[in-house]
């Protein structure tokens, strides 16, 4: 029966886990624990390897690693700034995760955030003015539209005569139900402050006159799962940067900062 040497047996009590050494590379030791969890960051990137083939991966890695320190290359300042850029993530994503329960809004929160963002369906009529000419004609109509909106004509009936884009006019300019995400903002916040077939005051953008009908508003129910999904990842997303906000501001108060030479800013 061989007995370990008394050195080996007092380094295998303090650190049970050079026990399970399966490899040293000049000394550098590799552990099952180390192509464990090689093995499981390649199943969820997709490779597939055996247990061989991820050892031989290791070990010229670990040879790699050697020659770069030799040759001083982990040294240079590029080197040193990826190491502190991969830091920085780590450090990031370690807070994120141990706080990733307080980022999921309640039933009420993500209600109240639809209620900002609601699905809207609009009918839209535009007219075109980039020159003179289509500004003084897109005024004549505009005035005959507005009179005959006050006869009492449907929006739907204008749009189909009047309307200048092709799309507007399509289906008597109904359009699909938009929210923030999928309707320029410039339009959407102000369709959003109608009520159910109210229509705006002319206004222009990039050289088209627009009127906008608030035809239709879904409600929270009524909206599909995709939309609230959305909702909530915008939520959880800002969540998150009010809290590394936070995290670095106490960071910042809580340590030592010196500015040594303002003039160079």
């Amino acid at each position: 029966m061989s007995v370990l040497p008394f050195a080996l047996l007092v380094l295998l009590i303090l650190n049970p886990a050079l026990g399970s050494v399966i490899a040293t590379v000049n000394g550098v030791s590799i552990s099952e624990a180390d192509l464990n969890r090689q093995m499981e960051r390649d199943h969820q990137s997709g490779k597939s390897e055996n247990r061989t083939q991820t050892l031989n991966r290791l070990i010229l890695f670990e040879l790699a690693n050697q020659k770069a320190n030799e040759k001083g290359l982990t040294k240079n300042p590029e080197f040193t700034h990826k190491v502190k850029k991969l830091a920085y993530q780590e450090f990031i994503n370690h807070a994120l995760q141990r706080h990733r329960a307080s980022f999921q809004p309640s039933l009420s929160e993500l209600k109240a955030k639809y209620a900002e963002a609601p699905l809207l369906r609009l009918r839209h009529l535009a007219l075109f003015a980039k020159d003179a000419e289509q500004r003084d004609s897109a005024e004549k109509t505009l005035s005959r539209i507005q009179a005959e909106l006050k006869a009492g004509t449907s929006f739907q009936s204008l749009i189909l005569r009047y309307s200048q884009d092709p799309a507007a006019r399509f289906l008597g300019g109904e359009a699909d139900f938009h929210g923030p995400h999928s309707l320029d903002s410039r339009f959407y916040d102000i369709v959003k402050k109608l009520k159910i077939n109210e229509i705006t005051s002319p206004f222009t953008v990039d050289n088209v006159i627009h009127l906008f009908q608030l035809a239709e508003t879904k409600t929270f129910a009524q909206a599909p799962e995709s939309y609230k999904q959305l909702l909530r990842g915008q939520v959880v997303s800002e969540r998150k940067e009010n809290f590394l906000n936070e995290l670095f501001a106490n960071l910042k108060n809580n340590a030592k900062i010196k500015m040594i030479n303002k003039e160079i800013l």
